[in-house]
């Protein structure tokens, strides 16, 4: 039997599916209407009795606690127990004593309210005493506030304690107790009045309470009193499910009022799903068959994109590797194919792990290597070596993760830079014994040792000496950087202490900042600084780099300050000046060959831009780090630090690192 093609196959499945739950909407649905009033209604009741036990256990403690106040053989023992009581339940918003007459004997701190007339009536004795208690109210607080008064007898004296409590306090506890959503739920007096206790009900004023002769009638059905009953009532065009109880032992019943359009919205909602559900059935597959269509168009543009993504990725100028957790390669585009000398068809499904090829090794070496950031990795090729970049990236599809891996081959970059380094290496050391040769001359014609100067001689002699002694140091920066780069800077690691180096840095700037007018310290350490292993030669170079960049770059009325501290197994030195700062959109340049920021060169048109570049190799041979923190106008601080211990001294110079930095 020829078996039907895949869409048609499901466009069947659809269309019997659609079948189904038409036949389920009167065999199932329609007779559940019923079922879902009937529960919708046992809901209510039962949240009604929740309700109920919750005020009528509300309305027993109120009355323990007045009972409570009340239980004191003299009126100084019942006003010491008012007090205590205010301060144990904070419902209880006044207490007072007062005579069977209405004339107040006692009154709790803050009450001096006359509540005469908000009491609405005054006590039936015989009962009054039989019971032992008597609640009353609604009444209406001072505060525009709801609540009710609990009066109880006193055994002491012919006088009763009244006191008034609050639903403020209750109300916010029973709306936390989960009772009611669209619900309203209150207590209805023994005259009809609502009284709310949902807060949020007061503001949304339930048909209950607008009408107060659907409240009397409530009350006027004798069955409704320890029983309770559900029914439906029309009040101004709407439909309400009334839920009552009266309270055991109290006058008040409470009511939970729901509208009907809420409560018992399921049962037109499943009749209009009923109806429906067969039309959304037969739309769906319509919409499928159109669908499908469209889907067929859609596969053909994406197979395009596919091309198109994958013909940029194949003329990348670097290469791309995509590889899963297991390093079995996917993807390999022909730039990374050149630079590792494999083909994908030869890599790609392979287990390189225990692969015995060796360019397979290398390859998997490769992706390996490195991490997020950029890091560099030396390729041994058959001839020679190749010096790459590495980013990795990672990317999950379908619940499976993968990773690419980017490659920037900068063997080329390495190459120029070697030369240029090499050139200005040789020109250098060419310029060096001129230079040298200048100074000797110059220096003997100052001296007058071949014959007298006049001033004006003199004058032009002093500027080509200083000219020239400026020329000497570039040409010495430019070849510690060279050397640097080639890694052949060479130090010399010796027992030594800073303190010393530091203040004889100090010495040799105090004057040169005292002509600018710059105030120039240092703060010692608390603790003395014993001496440690580092190469003084080299630290006193960062030293006096960053000292003459400071004073330099510093305007006059300034202050520069030197500090150095031991912190656990470093030696933090920090440098900080109130000159003009570095750029924010330059700071990322400090640290390179050249790099002079703009507005420096407005102040100090003279630098080789050499100095950070030199003073961060020197920090990091020792082991440390050198960072600094800007803000334009504002001062700029350096701060670095080097081991204490010999043993975190790194083994040796690293010149393919100083080479990529450079650049």
């Amino acid at each position: 039997m020829k078996k039907l093609p895949a869409p048609l196959l499901t466009w069947s499945f659809i269309a019997l599916a659609a079948f189904v739950l038409f036949s389920l909407n009167f065999l199932v649905v329609l007779p559940a209407l019923d079922e879902i009033k009937k529960t919708a209604s046992l809901s209510e009741l039962q949240l009604m009795l929740r309700a109920k036990e919750i005020l009528e256990h509300f309305f027993e403690q109120e009355v323990s606690s007045v009972k409570q106040a009340a239980a004191g053989s003299n009126f100084s023992e019942i006003s010491k127990n008012m007090e205590e009581a205010k301060k144990r339940d904070r419902n209880l918003k006044y207490l007072f004593v007062e005579s069977f007459a209405g004339e107040k004997i006692i009154e709790s701190a803050g009450t001096n309210v006359d509540f005469k007339s908000i009491l609405p009536r005054k006590t039936r004795l015989e009962e009054f005493y039989k019971r032992g208690y008597e609640i009353s109210g609604p009444v209406s607080l001072p505060d525009k506030e709801t609540g009710f008064v609990i009066s109880v007898p006193l055994e002491s004296s012919s006088a009763i304690l009244r006191a008034v409590v609050d639903f403020e306090n209750f109300s916010e506890g029973f709306i936390k107790i989960g009772l009611g959503g669209s619900e309203i739920t209150y207590l209805l007096s023994e005259n009809g009045e609502a009284l709310f206790i949902d807060k949020a009900a007061r503001l949304e004023s339930g048909l209950l309470l607008k009408g107060t002769k659907l409240a009397g009638e409530i009350l006027a059905r004798r069955e409704i009193r320890g029983e309770e009953f559900e029914s439906e009532i029309f009040f101004p065009g709407k439909k309400v499910l009334i839920t009552s109880a009266m309270l055991s032992g109290f006058p008040w019943a409470v009511v939970i009022e729901a509208p009907s359009s809420e409560i018992l919205a399921g049962r037109e909602r499943v009749l209009i799903f009923a109806i429906f559900l067969t039309l959304a059935a037969i739309i769906l597959l319509v919409l499928l068959i159109i669908n499908s269509r469209n889907l067929l168009n859609t596969s053909k543009v994406l197979e395009e994109e596919k091309d198109h993504v994958a013909f940029i990725v194949n003329t990348l100028a670097d290469g791309i590797i995509e590889y899963d957790s297991d390093f079995r390669i996917s993807l390999m585009n022909p730039r990374a194919e050149e630079i590792t000398g494999v083909k994908l068809k030869e890599a790609k499904g392979v287990d390189l792990k225990s692969s015995d090829l060796k360019k397979l090794n290398n390859l998997l070496k490769l992706i390996m290597f490195g991490d997020n950031k950029q890091r560099q990795f030396i390729l041994e090729g058959v001839h020679e070596k190749s010096y790459l970049e590495l980013a990795t990236l990672s990317s999950t599809h379908l619940g499976k993760k993968s990773y690419i891996k980017v490659i920037h081959d900068v063997s080329r970059d390495l190459f120029l830079a070697r030369v240029k380094s090499e050139f200005i290496s040789v020109a250098a050391h060419q310029l060096r014994t001129p230079l040298a040769a200048l100074k000797w001359t110059i220096k003997v014609l100052l001296e007058e040792e071949i014959g007298k100067l006049d001033p004006k001689q003199k004058e032009y002699l002093e500027k080509a000496y200083v000219s020239n002694e400026r020329m000497i140091g570039l040409v010495s920066d430019l070849l510690d950087a060279s050397k640097i780069e080639e890694g052949r800077f060479g130090y010399e690691f010796e027992e030594a202490d800073f303190s010393v180096l530091a203040e004889d840095a100090l010495a040799y700037f105090r004057d040169i900042a005292k002509k600018r007018s710059i105030n120039l310290e240092i703060k010692f350490p608390q603790e003395k600084l014993e001496k440690f292993v580092f190469d003084p030669r080299r630290i006193k170079i960062v030293l006096f780099n960053l000292l003459d960049n400071a004073i330099n770059y510093t305007l006059p009325g300034g202050h520069v300050t030197l500090e150095y501290k031991k912190e656990g197994l470093f030696l933090k030195v920090g440098l900080t000046d109130s000159g003009i700062g570095i750029p924010e959109n330059q700071q990322g340049r400090v640290f390179t060959k050249f790099f002079r920021a703009d507005n420096v060169i407005r102040i100090q048109t003279e630098g080789s831009g050499l100095g950070l570049f030199i003073a961060k190799n020197i920090v990091r041979r020792h082991g440390g780090d050198l960072v600094f923190s800007s803000k334009t106008g504002f001062g700029t601080r350096f701060e670095f630090r080097i081991p204490l211990k010999k043993e975190f001294i790194p083994e040796g110079e690293k010149p393919l690192q100083n080479f990529l930095e450079s650049m």
